[in-house]
């Protein structure tokens, strides 16, 4: 299954984003404080990443 990082600080954004992706099959995981952005792209190793900054 591929993943998507979204890089989102506003919570409801955030929310419709990952709903949307994971409605189409793909795996997601929501950051929303850009200082640890690079942590959780490590950890999380996602095949793309979405940023509304």
């Amino acid at each position: 299954m591929q993943r998507i990082l979204i890089i989102e600080d506003d919570p409801k954004i955030a929310e419709h984003l990952q709903a949307y992706i994971q409605k189409y099959g793909f795996a997601s995981s929501i950051v929303d404080d850009f200082d640890h952005v690079m942590e959780h792209f490590q950890k999380y190793k996602p095949d793309l990443f979405f940023t509304g900054y």
